[in-house]
C-alpha cells in the first residue's frame, strides 16, 4: 500500500513539474514574441549611439577648445537631445509595458528594464555633462573679457591719477579720492583672501554673492559721495567706478563658474563617465538569463 502511494505521489510530482515546464515554455515564447519590436528598436538605438563616437569625448572636452571641437560638441548634444534621449525614453516605456506570467520570465525581464533605465540615466548625464562643459567654456571666456576690460579701466584710472598727482591745484581732490580707493582696496584684499582660502564650493559662491559683490556696490557709492571738483580727478573717479562695475561682473561670472565646475566634477567623480558607457551596449546578463530559460 505504501509503495503504491509513493508511486502515486511521484506521478503527481512529475505531472506538476511537466505542467510548470510547459507554462514556462509557453510564457517565454509569448514573451520573446512581444519583445521582438523592442529588440529591433534597441538595436537601432545602439547603432545610433555607436555613430556618436563617444570614445572621442575625451578629445572634445580636453584643455584646448577649438572652434571645430565646439561645433562637434554642439552636434553631439543636438543628436542626444533630439534623437537618442527621446528614443531611449520611449524604449523604456515600451519595455515597462511588457507583461509576463511566470516569475522566471518576470525576473529576466526586470534585468532588461533595469539596463534600459541605466542607459537612460547614462545618456541624460552625458548630455548634462556636455551642457555644463559648454557653459564652463562660455563662463571662462566672459571672465577673460572682464579681465581685459578691467585692465583697460585700471590703466585709464592710473593715467589720470598720475596727471592729477603732479598738479598742485588737483592735489587735494586727488588725495581725497586716493584715500577712499585705498580704504576700499584694503577691505577687498581681506575678503578676497578669505575667498581663496575657502574650499567649500557653496560657501565660496555664497560669499561672492553676500560679501564681495555688495562690497563693490558700496565702493561705487563711496566714490560717488566723495566731493570732487577737479575735472581730471573726476575722470580718474569715473575710471575707478568702471573698474568696480567690471569686477562686479567678473565675480558674478566667477560664482557661476565655481558652481559649474563643481557639478562637472561630481558627474566625473561619482559616476565615472567613461565607465558608465558600458551600460550603453548589449546586456549580457539579460541574454544569459533568457538563454537559461530557453534550455
Amino acid at each position: 500500500m505504501k509503495i503504491k502511494l509513493l508511486y502515486l505521489m511521484m506521478f503527481v510530482l512529475v505531472f506538476i513539474i511537466a505542467a510548470c515546464g510547459n507554462e514556462l515554455h509557453s510564457d517565454l515564447q509569448n514573451y520573446k514574441k512581444d519583445m521582438k519590436p523592442i529588440y529591433k528598436k534597441e538595436n537601432s538605438i545602439l547603432n545610433d549611439i555607436d555613430k556618436l563616437n563617444l570614445n572621442r569625448l575625451d578629445q572634445l572636452i580636453g584643455t584646448e577648445v577649438t572652434v571645430e571641437k565646439r561645433k562637434e560638441l554642439d552636434e553631439l548634444q543636438n543628436k542626444l537631445e533630439k534623437q537618442i534621449i527621446p528614443e531611449v525614453k520611449d524604449l523604456k516605456k515600451q519595455a515597462e509595458n511588457i507583461d509576463a506570467n511566470t516569475n522566471d520570465v518576470k525576473d529576466a525581464h526586470n534585468i532588461y528594464v533595469s539596463n534600459v533605465a541605466k542607459k537612460e540615466k547614462t545618456i541624460t548625464e552625458l548630455n548634462e555633462y556636455i551642457s555644463l562643459f559648454k557653459k564652463s567654456i562660455e563662463s571662462n571666456e566672459k571672465i577673460l573679457e572682464y579681465t581685459s576690460v578691467f585692465e583697460q579701466n585700471k590703466s585709464d584710472a592710473e593715467k589720470n591719477a598720475k596727471l592729477a598727482k603732479n598738479n598742485a591745484e588737483e592735489k587735494e581732490d586727488y588725495e581725497a579720492l586716493v584715500s577712499v580707493i585705498d580704504k576700499n582696496s584694503e577691505e577687498l584684499s581681506s575678503k578676497a583672501k578669505y575667498l581663496n582660502e575657502t574650499q567649500n564650493v557653496q560657501d565660496r559662491a555664497d560669499y561672492i554673492e553676500n560679501e564681495i559683490i555688495p562690497l563693490f556696490s558700496k565702493n561705487v557709492k563711496s566714490l560717488n559721495q566723495t566731493n570732487i571738483s577737479s575735472k581730471r580727478v573726476n575722470q580718474m573717479r569715473q575710471a575707478q567706478i568702471e573698474v568696480y562695475y567690471t569686477l562686479i561682473n567678473y565675480y558674478k561670472e566667477r560664482k557661476k563658474g565655481i558652481v559649474i565646475e563643481d557639478k562637472l566634477q561630481k558627474i566625473q567623480v561619482s559616476n565615472g563617465m567613461n565607465a558608465q558607457f558600458t551600460y550603453l551596449g548589449k546586456d549580457e546578463k539579460y541574454d544569459k538569463a533568457i538563454e537559461r530559460l530557453d534550455k
